[in-house]
């Protein structure tokens, strides 16, 4: 049993026995005892009434499987009758015992009890009462009462674009922010992330990465044109063109993709908050002096986070 399990029952002190009480419990025990000298009521002599009955019927139908329940034996027969008559005398010392210790009834008192927990849930329900569902309104708001504040609105969820699949998570972050409760603009906050993605795939040494953060350049063109926020994409393209072009390894392959794929500045003909024409849109790829090629390290590849560890549980 567990601790739960027990139940503090309260039973009131029992008061000192009388003289009268005392013989009338003398005369019960006296009246119990077995004589010694007689050997019938040794428990190695006397056989058990039930065992023995079961054995006599088992012995009768293993015979016949259809014999009836034989009698009582004589022998066991005649041990219960002596036995019955030795303990006509403790009949009369129970009786009298029974007149000595009368029972009547306790007064009950109030004592503390352990609680519950299926107390505390009753009476829980019992403080609430019960709710009238019919009473409910379903899409309907509240209104609050006079003097008490509005309730605040509903907070959005924080935008996080992870590197397990960033071009979902950008397109979910912008779409998600024209339907936000709180009415906040997460656009901004969500070209940086996909901005520091791009630079994460970069500082790795896979040859995978460069293409992915290719896609996800692409993904963040098309994000900032549609926004019209082109003054936030042709600076993160301008600051990967100087630390992509010219090089070798995963950065020099991705700057290789972004001209090949045409992914240049977003020109006043695409977007109208854009400071740069048609024509430096299209200058924007032709290289000035090269740098010397760095190829990347593996020491010089940025640690993963802990929030990388967990999009791959994704």
């Amino acid at each position: 049993p567990f601790e739960e399990d027990i139940r503090d029952w309260p039973f009131p002190s029992l008061a000192a026995p009388s003289d009268t009480h005392l013989a009338a419990a003398d005369q019960l025990i006296d009246a119990m005892i077995l004589p010694t000298e007689d050997r019938t009521y040794k428990v190695s002599r006397m056989p058990n009434p039930i065992i023995q009955r079961f054995s006599d019927l088992l012995k009768a139908r293993v015979c016949d499987p259809s014999a009836p329940v034989p009698d009582l034996d004589v022998r066991l027969a005649g041990l219960l009758k002596s036995a019955m008559e030795e303990a006509t005398p403790a009949v009369a010392a129970q009786e009298g015992l029974k007149r000595e210790f009368k029972l009547t009834a306790a007064e009950v008192t109030t004592v503390k009890r352990r609680k519950f927990w299926k107390d505390a849930l009753q009476a829980k329900r019992q403080a609430v009462g019960e709710v009238d569902t019919s009473a409910i309104t379903v899409g309907s708001a509240s209104r609050p009462a006079q003097g008490e504040p509005p309730a605040p609105a509903p907070m959005a969820a924080p935008v996080r674009i992870g590197t397990v699949n960033p071009i979902r998570d950008f397109r979910q972050a912008i779409s998600d922010r024209r339907g936000a409760p709180d009415g906040v603009d997460r656009t901004t906050e969500a070209i940086d992330q996909l901005t520091k993605v791009i630079e994460r795939f970069l500082s790795e040494t896979l040859s995978d990465c460069s293409k992915k953060a290719c896609e996800c350049l692409r993904a963040l063109r098309q994000g900032c044109v549609e926004e019209n926020a082109a003054i936030k994409y042709n600076a993160a393209l301008r600051g990967l063109k100087a630390s992509c072009e010219g090089l070798t390894g995963p950065r020099g392959a991705f700057w290789s993709s972004v001209v090949e794929s045409g992914l240049s500045l977003i020109s006043d003909d695409e977007a109208t908050t854009s400071d740069v024409s048609r024509e430096e849109a299209a200058m924007f790829f032709v290289s000035a002096t090269p740098k010397p090629s760095t190829p990347a390290t593996p020491a010089q590849a940025a640690p993963r986070v802990e929030e990388d560890l967990l999009d791959l549980l994704e």
